[in-house]
Protein backbone atom coordinates (compact mmCIF):
# COMPACT_ATOMS: atom_id res chain seq x y z
CA UNK A 1 0.00 0.00 0.00
CA UNK A 2 1.08 3.46 -0.95
CA UNK A 3 0.50 5.52 1.54
CA UNK A 4 0.56 9.66 0.81
CA UNK A 5 -1.02 11.09 3.69
CA UNK A 6 -2.61 10.58 6.97
CA UNK A 7 -6.11 9.18 5.47
CA UNK A 8 -5.31 7.90 2.01
CA UNK A 9 -3.47 5.32 0.41
CA UNK A 10 -3.33 3.62 -2.96
CA UNK A 11 -2.98 -0.86 -3.10
CA UNK A 12 -3.78 -3.29 -5.64
CA UNK A 13 -4.57 -7.06 -5.83
CA UNK A 14 -4.77 -9.27 -8.57
CA UNK A 15 -7.80 -7.94 -9.96
CA UNK A 16 -8.05 -4.14 -9.63
CA UNK A 17 -6.24 -1.03 -7.85
CA UNK A 18 -7.56 -0.49 -4.09
CA UNK A 19 -7.83 3.03 -3.09
CA UNK A 20 -7.99 3.13 0.99
CA UNK A 21 -9.30 5.45 3.85
CA UNK A 22 -8.33 5.58 7.00
CA UNK A 23 -10.49 5.80 9.24
CA UNK A 24 -9.79 6.75 13.51
CA UNK A 25 -11.26 4.13 15.79
CA UNK A 26 -11.60 5.54 19.79
CA UNK A 27 -9.45 3.28 21.87
CA UNK A 28 -8.21 1.04 19.25
CA UNK A 29 -6.05 0.95 15.99
CA UNK A 30 -7.21 2.88 13.20
CA UNK A 31 -8.24 0.88 9.83
CA UNK A 32 -7.99 1.13 6.82
CA UNK A 33 -10.38 0.39 4.92
CA UNK A 34 -10.60 -0.11 1.04
CA UNK A 35 -13.38 2.30 -0.26
CA UNK A 36 -13.00 2.18 -4.10
CA UNK A 37 -11.96 -0.81 -6.38
CA UNK A 38 -10.89 -0.27 -9.71
CA UNK A 39 -10.01 -2.99 -12.21
CA UNK A 40 -10.69 -0.60 -15.77
CA UNK A 41 -8.34 2.48 -16.10
CA UNK A 42 -6.59 5.25 -14.66
CA UNK A 43 -8.88 8.27 -15.67
CA UNK A 44 -11.82 6.16 -13.90
CA UNK A 45 -9.88 5.78 -10.54
CA UNK A 46 -9.25 9.54 -10.82
CA UNK A 47 -12.45 9.87 -10.68
CA UNK A 48 -13.30 8.04 -8.02
CA UNK A 49 -10.69 9.74 -6.04
CA UNK A 50 -12.50 13.09 -6.90
CA UNK A 51 -15.89 11.66 -5.40
CA UNK A 52 -14.68 9.85 -2.63
CA UNK A 53 -13.03 13.94 -1.66
CA UNK A 54 -9.18 12.25 -2.53
CA UNK A 55 -7.30 16.31 -2.17
CA UNK A 56 -6.36 17.13 -5.41
CA UNK A 57 -2.36 17.10 -4.57
CA UNK A 58 -2.84 13.56 -2.65
CA UNK A 59 -4.46 12.66 -6.34
CA UNK A 60 -2.06 13.84 -8.02
CA UNK A 61 0.77 11.62 -5.64
CA UNK A 62 -1.37 8.44 -6.44
CA UNK A 63 -1.49 8.30 -9.49
CA UNK A 64 1.90 9.82 -10.70
CA UNK A 65 3.44 7.25 -12.89
CA UNK A 66 0.28 4.65 -13.09
CA UNK A 67 0.02 3.64 -16.62
CA UNK A 68 -3.89 4.06 -18.32
CA UNK A 69 -4.83 0.78 -17.61
CA UNK A 70 -4.92 -2.10 -14.63
CA UNK A 71 -3.73 -4.23 -17.30
CA UNK A 72 -0.77 -2.41 -18.49
CA UNK A 73 0.46 -1.69 -14.96
CA UNK A 74 0.33 -5.13 -14.26
CA UNK A 75 1.96 -6.29 -16.72
CA UNK A 76 4.94 -4.14 -17.04
CA UNK A 77 5.42 -2.17 -13.40
CA UNK A 78 4.01 -5.88 -11.57
CA UNK A 79 4.46 -8.95 -13.93
CA UNK A 80 4.48 -10.73 -10.56
CA UNK A 81 0.81 -9.54 -10.18
CA UNK A 82 -0.73 -11.57 -12.70
CA UNK A 83 -0.71 -14.74 -10.10
CA UNK A 84 -4.63 -14.74 -9.74
CA UNK A 85 -5.14 -16.95 -6.53
CA UNK A 86 -7.56 -15.85 -4.52
CA UNK A 87 -5.14 -15.96 -1.63
CA UNK A 88 -3.02 -13.53 -2.75
CA UNK A 89 -2.57 -10.01 -3.12
CA UNK A 90 -0.33 -7.18 -3.68
CA UNK A 91 0.59 -4.03 -2.00
CA UNK A 92 2.85 -1.27 -2.94
CA UNK A 93 5.18 0.27 -0.21
CA UNK A 94 7.15 2.78 -0.46
CA UNK A 95 7.95 6.26 1.51
CA UNK A 96 8.52 9.86 0.66
CA UNK A 97 12.06 9.02 -0.36
CA UNK A 98 12.03 5.99 -2.22
CA UNK A 99 9.89 4.54 -4.64
CA UNK A 100 7.02 2.43 -4.45
CA UNK A 101 7.66 -1.46 -4.86
CA UNK A 102 4.93 -3.79 -5.48
CA UNK A 103 4.84 -6.60 -3.49
CA UNK A 104 2.63 -9.79 -3.47
CA UNK A 105 2.09 -11.00 0.18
Amino acid sequence: MIKVSEDWALGADSLQWILYRRHPRKGRDDTWDGVSFVGSTRAILERCMREKGVPSPVQAILLEGLPPTFQEWQTTLCPDCLETAADNSVTLSGTDDAPAVAQTV
